[in-house]
């Protein structure tokens, strides 16, 4: 009786570890908290600086020579251990954000992701009236930067009942520059 009891108390704290174990690797699955991290990043912002907003150093996964002493350096921090749920920024030596961008949604979502509401959408509309029209802020996954401080900002409206189904724009300093459906 005596082993049982010690062999069934192995067991359950070898399950309970396993579980916690299990709970802390996915410990920065918070894809709330990364999309707002995601937010703060503006493009006054250097490599230091975003490390220190995200809490942990970026992946180096590439450096290109841009010649001129120049290097462009992309990192990428890792959300949800297995998945393809990440940020990554791009930076001029750096010091110069160049891009920004996420793999992963914000979690809003229309109901007027449709044919006629797209085709309402033309080049030239303000991102204020497409919201409107859609009526939801959208995802901004994107954004690019260059030194005039001039920016091209990437959202998706997507479909609450279909998430697959979305309405992609992008603006260029607040203009729609490209529209594009999934649907």
């Amino acid at each position: 009786m005596r082993k049982l009891l010690l062999l069934s108390a192995l067991l359950i704290f070898a399950c309970s570890s396993d579980e916690s174990s299990t709970d802390s690797n996915n410990s920065n699955c918070d894809l709330d908290n990364a999309n707002l991290k995601f937010n703060q990043i503006n493009f006054n912002m250097n490599y230091s600086q975003v490390a220190n907003l995200m809490e942990v150093d970026g992946n180096n996964f590439r450096t290109d020579n841009l010649g001129l002493d120049n290097v462009m350096k992309f990192y990428s921090w890792e959300y949800c251990d297995g998945g393809n749920n990440r940020i990554e920024c791009w930076f001029q030596n750096d010091e110069i954000l160049q891009l920004k961008v996420k793999y992963f949604p914000n979690n809003s979502c229309t109901n007027n992701v449709n044919q006629s509401n797209y085709s309402s959408i033309s080049v030239g509309d303000s991102y204020e009236s497409i919201s409107s029209l859609l009526d939801d802020q959208g995802d901004n996954f994107r954004t690019d930067y260059n030194q005039n401080n001039i920016q091209i900002n990437y959202y998706r409206w997507y479909n609450c009942s279909v998430n697959s189904n979305y309405i992609e724009v992008w603006f260029n300093n607040g203009s729609a520059s490209l529209i594009i459906k999934s649907f």
